[in-house]
């Protein structure tokens, strides 16, 4: 057995026995190579085997976790990043269907969220999101028209965020609020839900560098499809 494999070996052994749970953290590279007497490389070796193998997934500058049996996606809370790349990066397929984009006038309450005045325009954008063609997520969003005045449906179609960046905007804060609901019929039948079974919403607004509003967006996801995970590190100030 190879130095790699004894190292493989000994992370497997802990999921198997419990030491290392779904979510947990393994061991990093620097403590596995001291513990087994090898290089980096060859702990990074066994590490990203056991990611490939689908045993533990990685967190860019954070480490390397179990992975939970159920294959479910995952989302972390605190990540600010768009779909098709969070897909893209565990090797499936996304894909946007949009269902709607018109521009209208908004309630009063789509127009508090904004900033603005019911006499404003902005987009509606409707969107369901797929994984390797299975609808995962359905996102509604309101979008201040003088923000994005060239903004097409192409554009939704692809990223609003690479949109945003090509405009020469950035994203500076994200309010998010987290909303366990039982979905009404139209939203069940897009995300092909199961009668009475209940989704994720998540509603944000996205605030630009000036302050002004972005967006406000309700996202609603298909929880047998994705598991929210925030990770939060010590440091040494916070706990």
């Amino acid at each position: 057995m190879t130095k790699h494999e004894k190292i493989e070996k000994f992370i497997l052994d802990g999921v198997t026995k419990g030491q290392y749970k779904p979510d947990e953290k393994v061991p990093s590279e620097n403590q596995l190579a001291e513990s087994f007497s090898v290089s980096r490389m060859t702990a990074r070796k066994a590490l990203d085997t056991l990611v490939t193998k689908g045993y533990l997934y990685k967190v860019k500058g954070k480490g390397t976790y179990v992975k939970d049996k159920e294959n479910r996606d995952i989302v972390y809370l605190d990540e600010v990043i768009g779909f098709t790349k969070r897909v893209r990066r565990t090797g499936k397929v996304p894909r946007t269907d949009v269902k709607a984009f018109e521009l209208i006038k908004p309630s009063e309450e789509v127009a508090g969220k904004l900033g603005i005045t019911t006499k404003d325009d902005v987009f509606y954008i409707e969107r369901i999101r797929h994984i390797n063609n299975e609808p995962v997520i359905l996102e509604v969003t309101y979008m201040p028209a003088y923000i994005s005045p060239d903004l097409t449906i192409e554009h939704v179609q692809k990223s609003k965020y690479d949109y945003l960046r090509e405009k020469g905007h950035r994203i500076e804060e994200m309010i998010k609020e987290y909303i366990p609901v039982i979905p009404e019929n139209k939203i069940r039948q897009d995300l092909s839900l199961d009668k009475n079974m209940t989704v994720f919403k998540i509603e944000l607004i996205s605030i630009l560098e000036d302050r002004s509003i972005f967006e406000y967006t309700k996202l609603y996801y298909n929880q047998t499809k994705y598991r929210f995970l925030q990770i939060t590190k010590n440091t040494g100030k916070n706990f």
